[in-house]
């Protein structure tokens, strides 16, 4: 090979690699800018936090899980309990965890009906609204036409290290008593 091929070989792969490099960092500056919006969310929700979030198409995370429809009481108690020991997040109701498309739910669940249930299964340090709630949120209009008519429910979960490991208080569906979920 001549020298002159070999520098061209040299400069597209150079080439290539700050391509890779700077498609990475874009990912990584999007990834980072995601979970700023998600925690500014789960700090204070709000329809234009959850719409950014909607529109990401990122995945799930340690922090964030999508169902697309309710699972049952004890299901969604343990993955509460998986994000609170796992230093909080939230759970996204109407959102395909396969996907990711917005799908919607038909109907919202009664919130004072969600948490005297799922409560049973939580320590009492996440017993209260400021630790584990549940947030509806409807978009009749919006710029994101993929949400437009549809209802999502929010389950934000807050966590004190203090009160580590937090543990099922009941058995259920898919948890057992006295268990640490992560």
């Amino acid at each position: 090979m001549s020298t002159m091929s070999t520098l061209l070989q040299t400069i597209n792969n150079d080439s290539f690699s700050i391509k890779k490099m700077e498609a990475e960092n874009n990912l990584s500056t999007t990834k980072l800018s995601f979970k700023e919006d998600l925690a500014r969310f789960c700090e204070s929700p709000d329809r234009v936090q959850l719409k950014k979030i909607l529109e990401s198409h990122l995945g799930e995370f340690s922090y964030l899980d999508f169902k697309e429809n309710w699972p049952s009481i004890s299901k969604i108690a343990r993955h509460i309990l998986a994000l609170a020991n796992s230093g909080g997040g939230c759970i996204i109701i109407g959102v395909s965890d396969k996907t990711l498309e917005p799908a919607g739910i038909e109907e919202l669940k009664d919130k004072k009906k969600f948490t005297e249930t799922v409560y049973n299964f939580l320590p009492s340090p996440l017993r209260n609204e400021k630790n584990v709630g549940c947030l509806d949120f409807r978009y009749d209009d919006s710029e994101y036409t993929k949400i437009i008519g549809k209802k999502f429910q929010v389950i934000p979960v807050q966590s004190d290290d203090k009160y580590l490991p937090f543990v099922s208080m009941k058995d259920g569906d898919g948890i057992l008593k006295n268990r640490i979920y992560t």
